[in-house]
């Protein structure tokens, strides 16, 4: 998930940060996510915004568009959808398990 998501303003709307049951989900909460910070008038002041407040109607239009097109953009085949974990920083210390909730799931599998 994108960090800008929990920090600044955005850590104050009310949006859909996940966990997500697939690709097509991420991308509707992404899009839906940004309909709602525009909404709010977060992101105007970004030095890398290239449009205007005038172009909020098409901005929206195109997030939309988005969403309509999300279910087409994700793969079927389960080989390409599997679980995975990706961080710039993954290392022991940064994954917390419950222990307890760990140990129950194994007397589950032995």
């Amino acid at each position: 998930m994108m960090h800008e998501w929990w920090r600044g303003a955005r850590r104050d709307i009310d949006g859909d940060r996940g966990p997500w049951p697939d690709t097509t989900s991420y991308i509707v909460a992404a899009a839906r996510f940004q309909k709602l910070c525009i909404t709010k008038g977060l992101g105007s002041d970004s030095p890398y915004l290239c449009s205007r407040h005038e172009s909020r109607a098409e901005i929206e239009q195109l997030l939309d568009m988005c969403i309509a097109a999300a279910p087409h953009l994700a793969p079927f085949d389960p080989e390409l959808i599997a679980p995975t974990i990706a961080h710039p920083d993954l290392s022991v210390s940064n994954i917390i398990v419950d222990a307890h909730d760990l140990m129950e799931k194994w007397k589950i599998i032995n």
